[in-house]
């Protein structure tokens, strides 16, 4: 798999568009996935928390990181990796450390939040960082079909049905298939609050169910990449 940096992006005369997410996209970032996005973990651990999340694919040769812009302000944003594992090793070991820190701090601020932790991630947190720093034996399985992975996509409540999400996916669709990837799989929220209807309407199939941590359901949807 190819670590070359996205091919430049589009946007229109006015200077609205997708573009690559640069460090001072970070702060808005952080303040819009809370507003836009389901409750999630992540969102409970603060804003300080989300711009160190989405700084660990900015910098990644893994992962695509973009933004849509509008009138001058981050209207959306999306997130992915064209190697999944490949990313949370190279999350881990360039951003674990402070992110780990500050999801501590927040969680000895919210001690209601650290007992959910406890019982709810704890146990695989742990032993997925152990997955990833001791080396494995095992031999790794050629990937025929390398397929990445949309992770988050957030768009203002003011650039629905504008075309905000279409651009982010479909300015991802074609950064990671130039980087070798024939097919992208998202989960989404099969509940009301999911955007199992957005993502149909713009070819993705769903491919099974799961049951998150939470207790919430998730679909899981893949679309091949032409």
């Amino acid at each position: 798999m190819t670590a070359s940096r996205p091919h430049p992006l589009a946007s229109d005369p006015e200077g609205s568009g997708c573009r690559a997410m640069q460090a001072a996209d970070l702060p808005a970032i952080g303040v819009l996935h809370p507003q836009v996005l389901p409750p999630d973990f992540f969102s409970r651990l603060g804003p300080a928390f989300l711009r160190q999340y989405y700084a660990s694919f900015l910098d990644s040769p893994f992962a695509v990181a973009l933004v849509y812009v509008a009138d001058g302000r981050v209207a959306g944003f999306l997130v992915g990796a064209v190697d999944p594992g490949s990313q949370v090793a190279w999350t881990l070991r360039r951003h674990g450390p402070r992110m780990a820190l500050t999801a501590v701090v927040a969680l000895l601020r919210k001690p209601p939040l650290l007992l959910y932790f406890v019982r709810t991630r704890l146990l695989r947190y742990a032993a997925a960082v152990i997955r990833r720093l001791v080396p494995s034996s095992r031999p790794v399985a050629a990937t025929q079909q390398p397929a990445a992975t949309l992770e988050q996509l957030g768009v203002a409540q003011d650039g629905h049905r504008r075309g905000t999400g279409r651009c982010l996916v479909a300015t991802f669709e074609r950064t990671v298939q130039a980087r070798g990837c024939t097919e992208v799989r998202l989960l989404t929220r099969a509940d009301a609050v999911g955007a199992g209807g957005f993502y149909r309407k713009l070819g993705y199939v769903a491919a099974g169910t799961s049951i998150g941590r939470d207790g919430v359901p998730w679909t899981v949807y893949r679309h091949a990449l032409a």
